[in-house]
């Protein structure tokens, strides 16, 4: 037995000493930007995350890191603060990564309450006190958890045809879109539900939402666009339209938008997210399918965090300062959480 423990203990040193060494002589890959040269580059790739040991800053720690939370099927991703909650519907529950402490939280349910057991977790947001709302498709509910992730309250669902799949916060509004063609709203002070109506067109599919600059973004799958809405179903404008080429959407599954009301769609056939002016006119777009770390791989959600940006300057290419990140979980693939940075290189004159 002795013997043994001493063997494992020998065969881990070994294997440190290995990381810390490869970690030392490894090259610096180069910058990979969008768009690509002669073009002045406004989104750089900066990181993926699959474990835990993705987050730790040196060889040491990564190898000390063996062993702990590994994302299955990440699906959905809202950033708070220092922190980036994802959805994992094939465990069930959903990981907070926090950048302060390199560590990943992952929440199945609260041990105090019986109803907090999570069915098959799709979406997911974030008030600005921290409080985490997911929507549950099986278990027709968006459960609702506090900043220190316990188990607060629920809000279920028993129309015909419920299926919770995206939620988003505005207003003191809740919206939460069900698979097939409706958006309920749940007035969070109050806890009442009503239909979200629109009033030109119906949305076929919605799976993704975005509350911003006070209007609703709905990703409708099959209106392959994303539709812009005021608060009482207006329609104010739309991105994108059915077809293979850029500017086009196949397969949309989530949308973001940013402080200068940027629209970034995300599509799982083309495997890379669009990025529209307010106009609607397209800017580019970032990313595509492969098995490089940079490539998605039947990406699922999206989202912007300001906050972040400091966390990942220091994988910035020199002279590459960052304004916000953009997160994108991966259903499949061998990165599960991909990070780009949105910036702009010292000396560049684009402001687009």
């Amino acid at each position: 037995m002795l013997r043994t423990r001493a063997n494992r203990l020998t065969t881990r040193i070994l294997l440190i000493a290995i990381a810390l060494t490869f970690t030392g002589c490894a090259a610096t890959q180069a910058p990979i930007f969008y768009p690509g040269p002669p073009d002045p580059p406004r989104y750089q790739y900066l990181k993926s995350i699959s474990t835990e040991a993705d987050l730790k800053s040196s060889g040491l720690s990564k190898a000390l890191s063996e062993g702990t939370f590994a994302f299955q099927k990440a699906f959905d991703v809202t950033a708070y603060k220092n922190t980036l909650l994802v959805t994992d519907n094939r465990i069930r529950g959903y990981a907070v990564i926090n950048f302060d402490t390199e560590k990943i939280h992952f929440i199945s349910q609260d041990p105090s309450n019986s109803r907090s057991l999570f069915s098959t977790p799709f979406g997911i947001t974030v008030d600005d006190n921290g409080r985490r709302y997911i929507a549950d498709r099986a278990g027709k509910r968006v459960l609702v958890y506090d900043r220190n992730d316990l188990f607060l309250k629920d809000y279920t669902f028993n129309h015909p045809g419920s299926s919770p799949v995206a939620v988003a916060i505005g207003n003191d509004k809740l919206y939460v879109a069900h698979f097939k063609n409706r958006i309920d709203v749940v007035d969070l002070k109050n806890d009442s539900i009503s239909e979200f109506k629109t009033k030109e067109i119906s949305i076929e599919w919605p799976v993704s939402l975005d509350f911003a600059d006070g209007h609703l973004f709905v990703v409708g799958m099959l209106n392959y666009r994303i539709s812009k809405f005021n608060t009482t179903g207006e329609l104010v404008a739309s991105y994108g339209d059915l077809g293979d080429g850029t500017g086009k959407l196949a397969r949309p599954k989530s949308v973001a938008v940013d402080r200068q009301n940027r629209v970034l769609a995300l599509d799982a056939s083309f495997a890379n997210f669009q990025i529209f002016r307010e106009d609607a006119q397209l800017l580019g777009f970032v990313a595509s399918g492969g098995t490089n770390p940079e490539n998605l791989s039947l990406p699922a959600g999206l989202c912007i965090s300001y906050d972040l940006a400091p966390f990942f300057q220091k994988y910035a290419a020199p002279g590459f300062k960052l304004e916000y990140i953009v997160a994108v979980a991966n259903q499949a693939g061998p990165s599960k959480i991909n990070i780009y940075g949105f910036g702009k290189m010292k000396g560049s004159d684009n402001n687009d």
